[in-house]
């Protein structure tokens, strides 16, 4: 289906219909908001990811932050299907979002695919440590953001997560997590000045940069400092991704 006619006819009958696609594995991926579409389209449809995770083992353990609807533990999740891992695709999950609507979006998509046994869906803004953040909510979730880089529907005052208390409770303390995924609209760079001993328990970290708050060399250089090498990227003008892979590992 083309999908300029799916994105006209999901704004204007989501969320009323219960619609639902299905990726190469056989992953439903629901279309709870008209983004999903177009999220869809990215993820499943042209596999944006496909070629950074084809150069890792299947993740058993890993962390989504910015989640939104959850279509990249779906991909995760389709991936292990088309392997013929269909009754346990990994060992733990864990996904963040800072916006309470994609949490609940994100809760359905793991609901459906039966896969709440193996993944848990959170609130969560990362930030300066226990200082509170302003979080900015677009009309599209794809752009909120704790950086005023869009023009947000409303803003929200919250407590930055701690990140290492999440992961502490949810994995083990001191565990190391095989994937971290991060896609949250500027927000990487509290990551490199709050949490860098926290990001060398990830043994491979799949990360989304946007130009505007910090330059992909500048990102680069800086996971280099931290004890990462820059596996292989898709560079753009104004976002880049990147997989980056610890150096002891």
């Amino acid at each position: 289906m083309n999908f300029k006619i799916l994105k006209s006819i999901a704004k204007r009958t989501l969320p009323n219909l219960d619609l639902r696609l299905r990726g190469k594995g056989g992953a439903q991926f629901p279309l709870q908001v008209y983004t999903d579409t177009s999220g869809f389209d990215e993820l499943a449809t042209f596999g944006c990811y496909d070629q950074l995770l084809d150069k890792l083992p299947p993740p058993q353990h890993f962390l989504d932050i910015g989640c939104n609807s959850g279509f990249f533990s779906l991909v995760l999740y389709d991936r292990a299907r088309a392997r013929g891992e269909k009754a346990k695709p990994w060992q733990r999950g864990l996904l963040v979002d800072a916006d309470a609507q994609c949490v609940q979006r994100a809760q359905y998509s793991m609901e459906i695919n039966r896969l709440t046994e193996f993944v848990s869906v959170i609130q969560g803004a990362v930030g300066p440590r226990g200082q509170k953040v302003l979080f900015h909510k677009s009309k599209s979730s794809r752009n909120s953001s704790t950086m005023h880089r869009y023009y947000p529907d409303k803003t929200l005052e919250m407590d930055s997560m701690n990140l290492e208390n999440e992961m502490d409770s949810y994995f083990g303390k001191g565990f190391k997590i095989d994937l971290l995924k991060v896609d949250i609209e500027g927000g990487e760079i509290h990551l490199l000045n709050e949490w860098a001993s926290t990001l060398q328990r990830c043994k491979a970290l799949l990360a989304e940069q946007h130009s505007f708050a910090i330059s992909w060399k500048d990102f680069v250089d800086r996971m280099d400092q931290i004890g990462f090498f820059l596996e292989c990227a898709d560079e753009g003008p104004e976002r880049s991704t990147g997989l980056f892979k610890r150096k002891q590992d």
